[in-house]
Parts: C-alpha cells; sequence; structure tokens
C-alpha cells in the first residue's frame, strides 16, 4: 500500500502492477519480489541468474535505481531513511545462514555503509521489521529456535521452546505484528502445530484462544486487531481479525468459496508421536472415514516436501480424498523438518534418501505393530523433496511399502541442482550424499511417477529416464506425464487427474499384490 494505492507483482509476468488502475508499473526482463513502500516509491527485490539486486523503483515511470547488489536478497523494510534487509551467499540456503543488514539511504538514493546486524554461517537470521518506535526486529535460530530480537539485545523479547517462523521458502514472511500498548502478536509452532501469541513490554507470553491450529506467517495489524489467514483440522482457510483481548470475538472477512465436505467424509486427525533411530518422530494420523477396504484401513504414509517444510494440522483436501476413499493417511515430520529448532532441521544434510527413508519406514512398522494397518496395504508417497524420499524408500530392502508413489520427484539431486533454478542449488548440494541417486535395479516395490511436463523447477527428464528403465527391466510401475500444472500440479483439473491416478495405482495393488 502506498498513497492509499496497492501494488502487487505478478505471477504471470514478474512485473509490479498499480492494482487499481491495473496499470503496469515496471517493464523488465527481470522478475521483482517483496515489494514495500519507501520515499514515494517502493522498494523491491529483483532477481537474476547471476544474483539479485535492492532496488527502488519510481512508481510513476516505473524506472528503478539499484541501491545494493547481493547473491540473495529477501524481505526489504524501511522507515525514515533507514533500510533493513537479508541476504545470504549463493552456496547456502537462508535456513542455514542468513545475515540481517541495515544501511541509511541517502538523499540521492545511494546507501550509506551497510553494516551486518545479526546472523551468518551457523545462525538464521530473518523476517526484519521496525516497530512503530523505530526499533528493529527480526528472527534468529541463534538459540536452536527461530525466536524474536530486538535488534542490539542478546535475549529474546520471549524465549520459547517453539519455532516462530517457517523455513523462509518465500519472501516477506510476517510471523509477527506490532500492536497497541508496546505488545506484540506473533505465532510459534512446536510440530504441526502454531499457536497465537501475544508478548506484553515486560516480555510476559500469554497465548491467545482461537479456532486455528495453522496459521499462515502473513500477520498484520488493523487498528488493534490481528489479521491473519487461519484453519484448523475443522476450519476451512479463512481470513479473520483478532482482538487479542477479545478473541472469541474473532470475525472472519472472507472465505474462499464453499469447502466441500460431504456428511462423515471428514477425518479426525490424531497426533501421535513414534520412535526413530532413538529419536521422537512426530506423525500426523488421518483415519479413514470408510470401510471401503476393511479394517485396518490400508495406509498412506506422506513425506512433505521441501525437505524443510513441516506437516500442519489444518483441513486438507487431498487427505480427504482418500480417507473418504478408505485409506488412513499419516504425515510424518521426519528429520529435516521445520517446527523442532535448527538441529532437528539441519538432521538431514548428507543423508537425504536416508534419515528421511527410515523415520518414514520406522513409522510405518509402527502403526503395522499396533494393528493400525498391516503389511501388503501400506504405501508411501511424496511430492518433490518427498517424492525423492519416497523414490529411495523403494530401493530399501525389506520394505514395509507395497508401493510408492513419487510426483514431482527429484531422482538425482547432483543432476537436479545443474538445471534447478538458482535459488534450490545449495538445498540440492547441502543434502547430497554419494550414492544419492535413485538406482532403478534397487527398485524392489511397484511404483507411480506422477510429472508435469512442464516442471521448471524438477524438469521432467530424469523421471522419463526413470519410466524408461523401469519398462525396459520389466518392473511393475505407472508412469503419468501430466500436459501441464508445473511444479506444485497448481490446476485443479490436473491435481484431479494426479489424485485419480494415484488412487488407481493403491487399489491395483490391493487387488492384485506383487508376488
Amino acid at each position: 500500500m502506498l498513497d492509499q494505492q496497492v501494488y502487487f507483482v505478478s505471477a504471470d509476468d514478474g512485473q509490479i502492477w498499480e492494482a487499481s488502475a491495473g496499470r503496469q508499473v515496471t517493464s523488465s526482463s527481470q522478475p521483482y519480489a517483496g515489494i514495500s513502500p519507501f520515499e514515494g516509491g517502493l522498494i523491491a527485490v529483483r532477481g537474476s541468474k547471476d544474483g539479485d539486486e535492492l532496488t527502488w523503483i519510481d512508481v510513476e515511470s516505473g524506472a528503478a535505481t539499484v541501491l545494493h547488489r547481493y547473491d540473495f536478497i529477501s524481505s526489504p523494510v524501511a522507515t525514515g531513511s533507514m533500510i533493513a534487509w537479508t541476504q545470504w551467499p549463493e552456496n547456502t540456503m537462508p535456513w542455514n545462514h542468513c545475515e540481517v543488514w541495515v544501511s541509511v539511504v541517502n538523499p540521492d538514493m545511494s546507501l550509506g555503509t551497510p553494516h551486518r546486524v545479526a546472523g551468518g554461517p551457523g545462525e538464521s537470521a530473518i523476517q526484519p521489521q521496525w516497530s512503530p518506535d523505530g526499533d528493529l526486529y527480526l528472527m534468529s535460530d541463534r538459540s536452536d529456535r527461530w525466536n524474536l530480537y530486538r535488534q542490539g539485545e542478546s535475549e529474546a523479547v520471549a524465549a520459547l521452546d517453539l519455532d516462530c517462523s517457517p523455513a523462509p521458502w518465500e519472501m516477506n514472511y510476517s510471523s509477527y505484528t506490532f500492536l497497541n500498548n508496546n505488545r506484540i502478536a506473533l505465532i510459534g509452532r512446536h510440530g504441526p502445530r502454531v499457536h497465537l501469541l501475544v508478548v506484553d513490554e515486560t516480555g510476559s507470553v500469554r497465548e491467545i484462544d482461537t479456532a486455528y491450529t495453522s496459521i499462515k506467517p502473513y500477520l498484520t495489524t488493523l487498528g488493534d486487531r490481528i489479521a491473519l489467514i487461519g484453519s484448523s483440522a475443522t476450519v476451512a482457510q479463512e481470513m479473520a481479525l483478532v482482538n487479542p483481548d477479545e478473541p472469541s470475538e474473532a470475525q472472519v472477512v472472507h472465505r474462499p468459496g464453499t469447502f466441500n465436505d460431504p456428511a462423515g467424509t471428514r477425518s479426525h486427525p490424531q497426533l501421535i508421536e513414534i520412535e526413530s533411530d532413538g529419536q521422537p518422530i512426530t506423525t500426523i494420523v488421518h483415519p479413514a472415514s470408510s470401510s471401503e477396504h476393511g479394517s485396518p484401513a490400508p495406509m498412506i504414509i506422506r513425506a512433505h516436501p521441501g525437505p524443510t517444510h513441516g506437516s500442519e494440522l489444518r483441513i486438507d483436501a487431498e487427505v480427504m480424498f482418500f480417507t473418504a476413499q478408505g485409506f488412513t493417511v499419516v504425515d510424518v515430520d521426519y528429520r529435516g523438518s521445520t517446527g523442532y529448532g535448527r538441529q532437528f532441521r539441519l538432521s538431514l544434510n548428507g543423508a537425504w534418501g536416508i534419515k528421511d527413508v527410515t523415520d518414514c519406514e520406522n513409522a510405518a512398522r509402527h502403526f503395522i505393530d499396533v494393528g493400525q494397518s498391516c503389511e501388503g496395504a501400506v504405501f508411501i508417497s511424496g511430492a518433490s523433496a518427498g517424492g525423492f524420499t519416497a523414490l529411495k524408500a523403494a530401493t530399501k530392502g525389506g520394505s514395509p511399502f507395497a508401493g510408492a508413489v513419487a510426483k514431482s520427484a527429484i531422482v538425482n539431486p547432483d543432476a537436479w541442482a545443474a538445471v534447478t533454478p538458482r535459488f534450490h542449488r545449495p538445498n540440492a548440494l547441502a543434502l547430497t550424499h554419494e550414492g544419492a541417486a535413485v538406482d532403478p535395479s534397487q527398485i524392489g516395490i511397484p511404483v507411480a511417477l506422477i510429472h508435469a511436463q512442464d516442471d521448471y523447477v524438477v524438469p521432467i527428464n530424469d523421471i522419463e529416464k526413470l519410466a524408461a528403465t523401469l519398462t525396459a527391466k520389466n518392473r511393475r510401475h505407472t508412469f503419468a506425464p501430466l500436459d501441464s500444472g508445473g511444479h506444485y500440479l497448481s490446476d485443479p483439473l490436473i491435481r484431479a487427474k494426479a489424485l485419480r491416478t494415484e488412487l488407481e495405482f493403491y487399489k491395483q495393488i490391493l487387488t492384485e499384490p506383487t508376488p
């Protein structure tokens, strides 16, 4: 928002537009992101194949002034003549090593002398924001958990055994916002559940009781209320205004359409902790809501993408699709997930396809042992990085899985690093190790390969080669190349086709088990 006008970056062309007039502000071959008002214009990050530029945009002419260049830049925010941003080197990811920098901006739109105020190797400092009083706040995982700090102070505003930020996969996350009476609202998660908290000026923390167990990291303040996007296992995602002093009077301001929830199809999830390599691993169990396949129901173990994402306690239409078809779905927060601190999050580095697979296997074995599923009826499924986990699980001897589904999957981390957009490359290189690539000759269970032909994050080439090799070896598999949908299979019709393919794969194995 600038001078009562709304500006946004279009997903179609990566350019800045003025909403009310439908006017394109910038015309560049390079995409913009992370816009914020400053000095009658906008500050933004402009990306290129060689690095990022911190720019100031004249909203009338669209002209861009470059203020600063670095490998990766994110989250610029300004107050008065001061600007803060985050940056990190090209050989790392921002949840491994990220720095907050600050500089004065001169009248001629040049920077003074930038200086680092937080972060570095061994610390991820993210989400800078200026308070109404002009103090700089930020998130840091220097104490293992991402907690909120005031710049210049060594102790957290409130020391919480919670991650108060997700892994910074996107720009301009805002996991906290400033309230009246020197209070700060923030979200924090331990595992799949997200809490809404208020910290007062003494550091005292109070949880706000809301209907939501999942809250997007886009908090802001409207008057004396917290504006948020929330959901839960019973409430579909919605925008709401929450009064921190009267949370029961939350006002829902927008629901994106009616959520189709036929009677009796909604599952009631449970958080179950299992043990893997002596370490507690959290799972979300979504029981089957129909008895189509008898009892115990067949089970789908899901490995989330990222792999630094985490499972969330909220309505999931894909989960409901399978539970309504008589499958129990189990989401696994394997080692590498966010929501358990820095040490847990980085524990998958150099062990991708090993520790995550072990955790998913141990989850499957646990639920077989306690009678919630049975041998020959447990599957593993994953998308993107989770698809790699599923494929690596298919290569393990003595696997508890009857089949594996890999959607938009990585096959060879080293080869992927050479072709993926530059943001993802350090992720592949940090996680990979000798022998990380999926070896088709080791795949010992049926696999389903579902992939969009226009996936630019993980091009389909490696999956096509894998499918061809499995065909040549006469290995049981399903290959479903999709015409479109991109990496996230975001088109509803394409996603529906992918779900039907996945369901048919499971049913075939249940009716015709592999000898």
